[in-house]
């Protein structure tokens, strides 16, 4: 996949990252590094790229540097063992996938959203009403219910058995303040998770402009990431 990106906005990052010693390849393995980098640069190419899609799909550029953003802070969080902080992150994007999955289905239900009063929003496209009006078009909803509940119980919202960065079952301590290095099955969660949903939603972004070989790609790659 040619690199087209302003050279400036790579060099930033790869410094940034090199200074930090985080190295993607160091937190995913190589199966699943290949997939998010993809990931990552189709969601900032969608982005950055000064092609006029037409219409209303400006936003969805927006809508693709917010992911992006999201993204790369989230994996920035995995670095630094703030899993719940990562899928805080993760949960917003996760969101995002829903919404673009059902705004994909048709130019209609687009244009609805792009016009619709914050009220409106509100009340058509919040996260259980998406899950709903995909379960009514017979569409596979990418974020179950039992999956966004879990992130918003796990890293959100308190209950009275809140545990800070506390993601494996067996641990019995009353939480930690700062990252928990120790917490594998934490760890594995964030990345796995954070994976998922970004590779979703550059897809489905991808497809909503018309990107169809960015669809290919990413596909082929998710088979080699999460049967590894």
């Amino acid at each position: 996949m040619e690199n087209n990106l302003a050279p400036s906005f790579y060099e930033h990052i790869e410094t940034e990252m090199n200074g930090r010693k985080i190295i993607y390849r160091d937190v995913f393995g190589v199966n699943k590094s290949t997939l998010f980098e993809n990931s990552l640069y189709i969601l900032s190419q969608i982005a950055t790229n000064e092609k006029n899609y037409g219409n209303s799909k400006y936003i969805v550029k927006s809508i693709a540097g917010r992911c992006f953003n999201h993204g790369l802070a989230s994996f920035r969080l995995i670095s630094d063992h703030l899993y719940d902080e990562s899928l805080n992150l993760t949960r917003s994007i996760a969101e995002i996938v829903n919404l673009m999955f059902l705004l994909n289905e048709s130019e209609e239900i687009y244009e609805k959203w792009v016009r619709s009063s914050k009220s409106d929003r509100i009340n058509s496209f919040g996260p259980a009403a998406v899950r709903k009006a995909l379960e009514g078009l017979n569409i596979p909803c990418p974020v179950s219910r039992e999956a966004y509940s879990e992130l918003c119980e796990l890293a959100t919202h308190v209950t009275p058995s809140t545990k800070p960065n506390v993601l494996d079952p067996n641990d019995e301590s009353i939480g930690y303040v700062g990252g928990n290095e120790a917490d594998n099955f934490g760890r594995e969660k964030a990345i796995n998770k954070l994976l998922l949903y970004v590779s979703l939603a550059a897809m489905v972004l991808s497809n909503i402009l018309g990107l169809r070989n960015n669809v290919v790609v990413l596909a082929e790659l998710g088979k080699g990431a999460f049967n590894t």
